[in-house]
């Protein structure tokens, strides 16, 4: 039932304000630091594009996911919208400067997240940034237990285990932990070599 009622974009995004998504974008954006007036952005996963509130206006910010409805809400927004699956981006390599991936990785076995990662570090400059935040699983934090029975995400991992799949394939330049209704973690990355 839960998964029905959010599978309508407004409802989605309104979710997603209610959760702390506005105390999200203030770390994402002290994490991320200055990000260059002629930057391409992709936000993989994206949704209704919410998040492109994180960057200033006037930005080349493109909001990709699988779900049309939400991609509508975005290209309403003003923003460019690929549909595509963060696992196999239909982007070209080394086409973007600055990649988001927000509350995704949980959607996705361990197998998807590998992709994800691996396709991120494909699509990004070699200069280019990942940021990356997604909720933790966390045992020990009854509020994020309880979060995760309501969760459309089935895949939640450990901190220590998002952080070894990301290093596999970046050098983490910054990264924050911090908590609320989840326990999170918040990396700035570069791609190895």
């Amino acid at each position: 039932m839960i998964e029905r009622a959010l599978s309508n974009a407004w409802l989605y995004e309104f979710v997603q304000t209610v959760t702390g998504t506005r105390i999200s974008e203030a770390k994402m954006r002290a994490v991320l630091g200055p990000v260059e007036p002629t930057a391409r952005i992709l936000d993989a996963g994206g949704g209704t594009g919410l998040i492109a509130r994180v960057f200033d206006r006037g930005r080349d910010y493109c909001c990709m996911d699988v779900d049309l409805a939400r991609l509508r809400v975005a290209v309403g927004r003003g923003a460019t919208a690929i549909q595509g699956d963060a696992s196999r981006m239909p982007v070209a390599t080394s086409a973007i400067d600055v990649i988001v991936m927000r509350a995704v990785s949980h959607h996705l076995d361990d197998a998807g997240f590998e992709m994800m990662i691996a396709e991120a570090r494909r699509v990004l400059k070699p200069n280019g940034r990942l940021l990356f935040l997604d909720a933790a699983w966390a045992p020990s934090w009854l509020p994020g237990r309880l979060m995760w029975r309501i969760d459309q995400g089935s895949h939640p991992r450990t901190i220590e285990h998002m952080r070894t799949v990301l290093e596999n394939h970046f050098a983490i330049e910054r990264q924050m932990a911090y908590s609320m209704h989840h326990r999170y973690l918040l990396v700035a990355a570069r791609p190895k070599g």
